[in-house]
């Protein structure tokens, strides 16, 4: 977790789905030492377009997008608008703890996100 701290510190997170808890978010924000981080809740069968414009803004490094907590629709425009934007795109499989994200990064997107630090 700590190789990840170093690669995520200071930049910002994008979380897709699940509900927003304040306590979930200060447990990643002090993991990653995140500089900045944006959790979009969004309901089984509305507009994905409100996070394009979040996921677009220049200082996002990584899009994580719940597959338990976010429907499978915003799922896919959330891995789209990250292409379409050139972020970085992890998908959870489950949960969404700093371990569990630790993880994720790592398998899916760990030498990417190295070479773009």
């Amino acid at each position: 977790m700590l190789h990840v701290r170093g690669l995520l510190s200071g930049k910002r997170l994008v979380l897709i789905g699940g509900t927003r808890f304040a306590q979930q978010e200060q447990r990643l924000r002090d993991a990653f030492e995140l500089a900045d981080f944006d959790w979009i809740s969004l309901r089984e069968h509305a507009s994905s377009a409100p996070m394009e414009p979040v996921i677009a803004k220049t200082d996002t490094a990584l899009v994580v997008a719940s597959t338990r907590l976010a429907g499978h629709h915003h799922i896919d425009d959330a891995r789209d608008y990250a292409r379409k934007h050139d972020k970085l795109f992890v998908q959870l499989p489950a949960g969404h703890s700093p371990e569990q994200v630790a993880k994720a990064v790592m398998e899916q997107v760990g030498n990417r996100l190295a070479a773009a630090t």
